[in-house]
């Protein structure tokens, strides 16, 4: 993980973190302002933004509840919850699937629904932002690289099944472009 410290008045100076969630939406160097949990008085929450040495980075700030007209605690966030120097991760975007749960659909049980992997992959690709257009593609691609990655586990003890597999690898590397 590489992490860089950055002084608090640096991330001020920088607009960090936003007044309000709903700012990043004006913000080219603001890519997400999101929730992690509950505190005691405060909410802790993640922002994410590019700095000046052009890296992406993630800091973790505390902010005061909205809690409408209810009194919660002291009232503002001294600082953030930052000291003098604020640790930050770098980051960047990838896919991620996650499991959730989902309504079953009716008359069916959900686990007896048999898609093929390569359509199972590409709604996950789409699911976390990609165009539909390229999900199939991207799908293929990963089910590609696993296929190679397999070939080559079982290339000393079956042969003949590497070699099928290596096969297989280069039909979905065709249906990938």
């Amino acid at each position: 993980m590489i992490t860089r410290q950055f002084a608090r008045n640096d991330l001020l100076r920088l607009g960090l973190p936003p007044d309000s969630p709903e700012e990043i939406k004006y913000r080219d160097d603001v890519h997400a302002d999101e929730h992690v949990r509950q505190l005691k008085y405060t909410q802790l929450r993640r922002v994410v933004f590019d700095a000046p040495d052009g890296g992406t980075y993630v800091v973790e700030y505390e902010a005061p509840m909205n809690t409408g007209d209810y009194e919660v605690g002291g009232g503002s966030v001294e600082n953030h919850g930052w000291g003098r120097t604020v640790t930050a991760i770098q980051v960047e975007e990838r896919p991620v699937a996650v499991m959730r749960w989902m309504p079953v659909p009716d008359g069916e049980d959900a686990r007896e629904e048999h898609k093929p992997v390569l359509e199972h992959l590409a709604e996950t690709y789409v699911e976390t932002g990609c165009r539909d257009a390229d999900s199939r593609g991207y799908a293929a691609q990963t089910l590609a690289e696993h296929t190679r990655e397999l070939a080559d586990l079982l290339r000393e003890a079956h042969p003949d099944a590497a070699r099928a597999l290596d096969g297989h690898a280069r039909d979905l590397d065709e249906q990938a472009q």
